[in-house]
């Protein structure tokens, strides 16, 4: 999901598509690796790459089903926005989660992860096969291009932790701001962790 000088000109649908291929061979990398620290530098990954995402529809995206698709776009609106926070919960209970100790607890953290995985998927195939071919309709290419272009500067400004039950409101983007500054400070304590020196508290991994 990186910005890249190509993304600037795509319409928004592409750009959601191509998320939901970076998160699936995410999701495909985290089960494969062995290795304790290396799967949770993926974990964390994962989790910041859907909760940008999400915030990133909510705000960009989201406001145009109800003013361009009628009936049926406040249809998908409500839909949407319940699985994301479904999604924001089962991410945040990862998030907050420990390391396993015992074979129960562990058998826990893997459930978690799984459910992760089960409501991500569920979502993108919904939304790839059946809301976003009505967007794509119902807008105009230009309009597609203008939302991507939005869509790539606004990422850097976005939470990068999921913050379940967020209102999707008119002044939402001063709450995203808010929390991105939040989230930061959690980020740039990840970011001093090896093998050598880990957390106190680590993320499960189920390894």
């Amino acid at each position: 999901m990186t910005t890249t000088a190509s993304s600037q000109n795509k319409s928004i649908v592409d750009l959601i598509i191509a998320d939901h291929a970076t998160v699936t061979n995410l999701f495909k990398t985290f089960k494969a690796e062995k290795d304790e620290f290396q799967k949770r530098q993926i974990g964390y990954l994962i989790i910041k790459e859907l909760s940008q995402h999400a915030f990133l529809e909510e705000e960009v995206l989201y406001p145009h089903y109800k003013t361009k698709l009628g009936a049926r776009g406040l249809e998908f609106y409500e839909q949407s926005v319940k699985e994301h926070n479904e999604l924001a919960k089962a991410l945040g209970t990862v998030d907050d989660s420990h390391c396993a100790a015992t074979a129960t607890q562990k058998s826990g953290c893997c459930g978690m992860w799984n459910n992760v995985f089960k409501l991500t998927e569920e979502h993108v195939k919904d939304e790839e096969t059946v809301v976003l071919p009505e967007v794509k309709k119902a807008l105009k290419e230009q309009e597609l291009i203008d939302l991507g272009k939005q869509y790539v500067e606004t990422k850097p400004m976005m939470p990068t932790h999921p913050h379940p039950g967020m209102a999707i409101t008119k002044g939402m983007w001063l709450a995203d701001r808010a929390l991105a500054a939040v989230d930061s400070a959690t980020d740039a304590m990840r970011a001093k962790e090896s093998p050598e020196n880990p957390p106190s508290k680590k993320m499960c991994t189920c390894t």
